[in-house]
């Protein structure tokens, strides 16, 4: 094995403060918060965080230039670098401050404003650019002095009373609010099942739908980048797995994707969700799911229609051939996220280098944390190979053109090694001279990232040591036509992923050549004909051992919305959906899409009659007041009876009147009345004593 010596500059650094990593979850994973009652929290944390003594700073950038918010907890004396400390922490101790204030800065953190009182600390989110009108809009989550919860939202630099929203006409359980992508989340106070809203692209809040055997006692957003809503329901039976739902584009309507899905204790104690987003391939998942008794790793390429096990390498590292056969025995995976935001984790993949993923895994019947090794594949999981024996973190340089690997920091080491060919092929360099722990790695962002900065320490009393590599000089060119094949994406031979044929440039294994700037990973996109794994179950509906999607039990097709009213249109679903985002056309496409059809005649729904004094008997040529009420009023209709009377209507005021033509239950042919409405109808009287009663009716 040769060793090589890179371009390596040396820097002595001594820190003023110890670092303290806390958790930054990205988006292809959600970071849960143990609670002991349901709660709807966001699965990712948008706020880098650091640990100052006793005193958090929460700062996130503004959509406008200059702009800062800051919450929480009102700046320590160590923070007053920032600017001017806002009122009530101006003097030790930390704790003295209140804790739940929220402030604006305009001038970089020379000046503070309160924004408002009593915001629940990590709920406030700035204004989403295209969503919100007003680009220093803030949402948050406040509390009223008598203790409730509400969403709030106001510009930052003039958040007066007056000035003020409620988007949410009620309260809402506190740590609920969520704001992420096109979607609001919240969560109302209820005394039996959890009750969850959405908004969607700033739209009315509307109930969000899970199946009704659904008792959740807790539930995560895990991601919305994709113009749907990835859940994590734990039922009420559930204790270290969730299961895994997708909602249709509005974020309403929820379908199971996968059940069990393992969660990982962090260091911090939080529990981690065992899901990954493959980055760089569209609706392509990675999950570990327990099943009997057994964790075994899980793959999908459509975005949870279909699962299957991963198939572990044909050989070892020595060449000898592995005996795994599916399913009995296939390649598992960890899926944790390093809660050291400057190390890779146990998974890695990148949105410039589709089709690579490297992880930390074992071959066997079930995941296991013992005798553990490192896998890559470069085509998008169809095929794996084994690349070291033991646990690297690993890194992406020049959109992936090369891949930079380095072990675990709990042992110090003065090696890298650093493969060009997509992990077939590694060679060994020295970046330091002496063996390093290796605290974290900084990648210069950039197209064309060769640089890298190591951070670590030679012992734990030794000063930080900061090592820039830089490793331009090994690209001996910048790469042209000739260095370049292309790929095509395929789910074990299936060209149509996602409904679409997609072809990808990759560099040529074993050119040393730089990619650059105008290195464009997507060749060719070519839409393909829809198919049945084009479409899964829509809400209400169960896949069958036929492979065909069914009514639930608990689900009854035939109800229509009580939204559809007469003369309007309703979609009819078939069963099926398209899967959010696939790109398949025609083919089979309007036999499984719903169908627009017209909103069917039905009568009144929920008929009580009753006398206004409360009696069933009345007297000859008597006045008797009847009052109808109904719980859903289609149509307004009048029954003649022979006898003198006087006809009131009722109904509640959250009830509307929809317009009909003539009633199949009435001979005359009336236009609708107005709501809350009454009517006098005489007719002749009755010769002699009549009596009704509401069956008769």
């Amino acid at each position: 094995m040769e060793e090589y010596m890179a371009d390596v500059r040396v820097m002595n650094y001594k820190p003023k403060l110890n670092p303290t990593y806390e958790s930054i979850t990205l988006l292809e994973r959600i970071h849960l918060q143990p609670f002991s009652r349901p709660r709807l929290k966001a699965g990712v944390e948008l706020e880098p965080k650091r640990l100052l003594r006793r005193c958090s700073a929460f700062l996130k950038p503004a959509t406008l230039q200059m702009a800062g918010i800051f919450s929480a907890q009102p700046p320590c004396p160590e923070l007053r670098q920032l600017g001017r400390a806002p009122p009530g922490c101006d003097g030790p101790p930390c704790p003295e401050c209140n804790g739940q204030n929220l402030y604006s800065s305009v001038d970089f953190g020379r000046k503070w404003q309160i924004i408002h009182e009593r915001v629940t600390p990590n709920r406030f989110y700035w204004s989403v650019s295209g969503l919100d009108k007003e680009p220093d809009l803030v949402h948050m989550e406040a509390h009223t002095p008598d203790g409730n919860v509400q969403y709030v939202t106001c510009r930052a630099p003039m958040c007066t009373e007056a000035n003020r929203n409620y988007p949410f006409p009620g309260y809402i359980d506190i740590s609920s609010l969520v704001v992420q992508d096109d979607y609001i989340f919240i969560q109302v106070p209820t005394s039996g099942r959890a009750t969850y809203y959405v908004s969607y692209t700033r739209d009315s809040f509307i109930q969000i739908k899970l199946p009704k055997y659904s008792l959740p006692k807790d539930l995560h957003i895990v991601s919305t980048d994709e113009k749907q809503v990835f859940a994590a329901v734990q039922e009420w039976n559930q204790n270290d797995t969730y299961n895994l739902y997708l909602s249709d584009t509005r974020g309403i309507y929820f379908t199971l994707a996968m059940e069990n899905v393992k969660t990982t204790r962090g260091i911090g104690g939080n529990q981690m969700l065992d899901l990954y987003e493959v980055a760089g391939i569209k609706g392509m998942l990675i999950a570990n799911k327990r099943q009997d008794n057994q964790v075994k790793t899980y793959m999908t390429y459509n975005k949870g229609r279909e699962w299957r096990l991963l198939q572990a390498p044909a050989t070892d590292l020595d060449g000898n051939d592995i005996h795994c056969i599916l399913p009995f025995c296939s390649l598992h995976l960890q899926l944790q996220m390093s809660e050291n935001p400057y190390l890779s984790g146990t998974i890695s993949t990148k949105n410039s280098a589709p089709g690579i993923i490297v992880a930390t895994g074992n071959i066997g019947a079930e995941l296991s944390y013992n005798n553990v090794g490192m896998f890559i594949s470069s085509d998008a999981g169809n095929s794996w190979r084994q690349i070291f024996e033991e646990e690297h973190n690993v890194w992406f340089l020049d959109k992936g053109g090369a891949i930079v690997a380095v072990k675990q920091p709990s042992v110090p080491t003065r090696h890298l090694w650093v493969s060009f060919d997509e992990g077939r092929q590694w060679t060994q360099h020295s970046f330091s001279l002496v063996p390093l722990f290796v605290d974290g790695v900084l990648v210069e962002a950039g197209a064309e990232n060769q640089i890298m900065t190591f951070f670590g320490h030679f012992s734990h009393r030794s000063e930080w040591q900061l090592i820039k590599i830089d490793y331009k000089s090994i690209f001996s060119r910048k790469c042209t036509e000739e260095d370049y094949q292309t790929w095509h994406l395929h789910n074990q031979g299936e060209p149509c992923v996602m409904g679409q044929k997609q072809i990808y440039m990759k560099r040529r294994p074993g050119n040393y050549c730089m990619l650059g700037k105008d290195y464009s990973k997507i060749l060719s996109a070519e839409s393909c004909i829809c198919r049945a794994h084009d479409f899964e179950c829509d809400y209400g509906y169960e896949r069958r051992g036929d492979g065909n999607c069914r009514p639930a039990f608990w689900f009854n097709p035939s109800t229509v919305s009580r939204s559809c009213s007469q003369g309007q249109n309703y979609l009819n679903s078939t069963g099926y959906r398209k899967v959010v985002l696939n790109n398949c056309t025609k083919g089979v496409k309007e036999m499984y899409m719903a169908r627009k059809q017209q909103c069917p005649n039905r009568s009144p729904k929920g008929l009580l009659l009753t006398t206004k004094d409360g009696k069933l008997t009345a007297n000859l040529d008597s006045n008797i007041t009847f009052l109808v009420h109904l719980d859903e009023l289609w149509c307004l209709f009048f029954v003649p009876i022979a006898l003198t009377w006087r006809l009131q209507v009722e109904h509640s005021p959250e009830q509307t009147l929809a317009p009909c033509s003539r009633s199949p239950f009435s001979p005359y042919n009336r236009e609708p009345a107005a709501q809350g409405s009454s009517h006098d109808v005489r007719g002749p009287a009755e010769p002699s004593e009549v009596q009704r009663t509401k069956s008769d009716i």
